[in-house]
């Protein structure tokens, strides 16, 4: 596969200004992540958003999900809190 088939992660935000942190579950091309970001995400009111660094540096803890990516440790994180 190309290198650029990988996991993907990203931040993007709403017209209401909620914010939303994506990571995908599966590898796939940076194009089709975008679409399906636009297509599932903010109901057509996403504003602008920013792809975070890929692949196995790709990680996510939450209450619904525990994405380990490549299990490295976490250096940097973005926390996210109400």
């Amino acid at each position: 596969m190309p290198i650029d088939y990988c996991l993907r992660s990203a931040v993007v935000y709403d017209t209401d200004g909620n914010l939303y942190l994506i990571v995908s579950t599966t590898k796939g091309f940076l194009a089709d992540f975008r679409e399906a970001i636009l297509e599932k995400i903010g109901n057509g009111l996403l504003k602008n958003g920013i792809f975070l660094d890929g692949d196995g540096s790709s990680q996510l803890r939450s209450r619904e999900a525990k994405l380990r990516g490549d299990g490295r440790p976490v250096v940097q994180m973005m926390r996210l809190a109400k």
